[in-house]
């Protein structure tokens, strides 16, 4: 099983697949690196799964809000870098243009 991760202390610690973050809107075409304009780990995935041949991709658990904290509660210290801004996630996955990758994104939540 193949396991990715954008964060290099993470990569090293657990062995994982280490993809470059690019800060560009839209989905990278470029295998081993993910854009990051949704800033956050689900904008990632979606562009993972495109990477790895997704032509639909079925989105659960993305209803980008919250009552101060993740579903599962805060990230650990270390991984508590960056605030949760959901207005800005929703914003960012506005530069996914599906058509514009022949994918169909589907939003379950």
């Amino acid at each position: 099983m193949r396991r990715y991760t954008v964060s290099e202390q993470a990569s090293e610690e657990y062995g994982l697949e280490l993809l470059e973050i690019r800060k560009e809107p839209g989905l990278s075409r470029e295998p081993g690196a993910v854009h990051a304009a949704g800033r956050n780990s689900g904008y990632h995935a979606i562009n993972l799964a495109y990477l790895l041949g997704a032509e639909r991709i079925i989105l659960l658990g993305f209803d980008c809000h919250s009552l101060g904290a993740h579903y599962f509660g805060r990230h650990r210290a270390e991984l508590d870098r960056y605030p949760s801004n959901f207005d800005s996630w929703v914003e960012g996955y506005r530069t996914i243009v599906p058509e514009e990758y022949g994918i169909e994104i589907i939003n379950c939540s």
